[in-house]
């Protein structure tokens, strides 16, 4: 008599870094095992003989079978199995050949969805996504980056400043591109005096929302303006201000900077003579030749 004979069993290992390579924890290896592995009644089938029992053998008893259980596949038909390396589905190693495309990636924040909540970005925040534009050249592959982003500008929009005394002379040459643009610019008491002084028109808002319309908000809520450029101070009473502007933007779904190298960026794709971009499929873009 046999005694204290150990259970069958198997043992897999997954490398962690293979796991956070392909964006899988060993939770979705162990449900494809689960799902692959196993052997299925399929009813059965009468005969003069006698009564067939039908069973679909799938279970998989060896190392090689299991190596064959496809943990994940992906839209463009690659797989990832247990045991199966790119080399052995056919795919050659090293990098993509060079092709004359430029891809810029955007950050995305869904601040809309958190009601009440300031979106200042700070050092702590990370993006609940990215879109990126790729096209042939910078101009085409920026523009498409921030329309995807819902931050791009357009001539003649009419733009919110209100800029922290720190980065006024930083924003110079931003508020002389935007004036270049046709764009009629509203801004904050100190701002608009930083802009008068720069020989641009401007329209000073009344920052104070308890003293009077119309106010910034009344510019964004009213649809005067179409984007909102925000620089923080650090000021606890500033900051309290500039909340309701900030707020107000992304209720009203449009682009609200609060960093200069952001809006820089937003500006320089609006001054670029060509605005058009191609639409291609993915296969066009692809294509090294």
């Amino acid at each position: 008599e046999l005694v204290n004979a150990r259970d069958y069993e198997v043992s897999i290992e997954v490398p962690e870094s293979s796991l956070r390579r392909h964006g899988l924890t060993f939770a979705h290896v162990a449900s494809a095992v689960r799902r692959s592995s196993l052997d299925r009644p399929g009813g059965s089938i009468r005969t003069p003989g006698g009564e067939i029992l039908l069973r679909s053998k799938g279970q998989a008893y060896t190392g090689e079978e299991f190596r064959k259980i496809v943990v994940l596949t992906r839209e463009d038909g690659t797989r990832v199995m247990l045991g199966e390396t790119l080399a052995s589905q056919g795919y050659e190693g090293g990098l993509w050949p060079r092709q004359k495309l430029v891809g810029i990636k955007a950050p995305v924040f869904s601040m809309g969805k958190l009601v009440g909540v300031d979106w200042h970005l700070g050092p702590e925040m990370k993006s609940t996504g990215e879109v990126m534009g790729v096209d042939r050249d910078f101009a085409g592959a920026l523009s498409k980056a921030l329309l995807a982003a819902n931050l791009n500008l357009t001539k003649k929009m009419g733009v919110l400043l209100s800029i922290a005394d720190q980065n006024k002379a930083e924003a110079l040459d931003l508020v002389r591109d935007l004036g270049q643009a046709g764009c009629p610019l509203y801004a904050t008491e100190g701002t608009a005096a930083m802009i008068s002084a720069l020989g641009i028109p401007v329209t000073v808002a009344n920052k104070r929302l308890g003293e009077g319309h119309p106010n910034v908000v009344d510019l964004i809520t009213e649809g005067t303006v179409g984007a909102v450029i925000n620089t923080l101070s650090g000021d606890t009473s500033v900051m309290q201000d500039g909340f309701f502007i900030r707020r107000a933007a992304v209720e009203r779904q449009i682009p609200c900077f609060t960093s200069l190298d952001t809006a820089r960026a937003a500006v320089e794709s609006l001054l670029m003579e060509r605005t058009t971009y191609s639409v291609l499929p993915t296969k066009e873009y692809l294509d090294p030749r």
